[in-house]
């Protein structure tokens, strides 16, 4: 959909499934994990004066490899929270700022729904 666009898509629109309530459950978690994993990205939009929908669209690839290295940094600096050496704990101070940074501008939503949800949003 976003090739031909080339504009960011409707979250519902591309991840409902008229034909399968499976298959949008498992649409929903494949797009959660690629938002987790900037790949994509994830924003709210006004459509009209009282009105907001979620959008999706791919990250460039240099939002990706950001992102992929400020995970690599995290998970460093949590296996380094292990140990007691006093280099890790000058790594960790330096990376501080960072991780601030990081958790100021990320967000986590829960999608819950049931099958009647699912029915109205293939009829909508």
């Amino acid at each position: 959909m976003y090739k031909k666009e080339k504009a960011p898509i409707q979250y519902f629109k591309s991840i409902v499934k008229p034909e399968s309530f499976c298959d949008t459950v498992e649409s929903i978690f494949y797009s959660a994990f690629l938002i987790k994993e900037g790949v994509l990205a994830a924003k709210e939009s006004k459509i009209s004066d009282d009105q907001y929908a979620a959008f999706i669209e791919p990250q460039d690839p240099e939002e990706i490899a950001k992102c992929q290295e400020k995970k690599r940094k995290s998970k460093r600096r949590n296996n380094n929270e292990h140990s007691d050496s006093e280099e890790n704990s000058e790594d960790e101070d330096a990376d501080e700022g960072e991780e601030d940074e990081e958790s100021s501008s990320s967000h986590q939503s829960i999608l819950s729904f049931c099958m009647n949800d699912w029915k109205a949003w293939t009829i909508n």
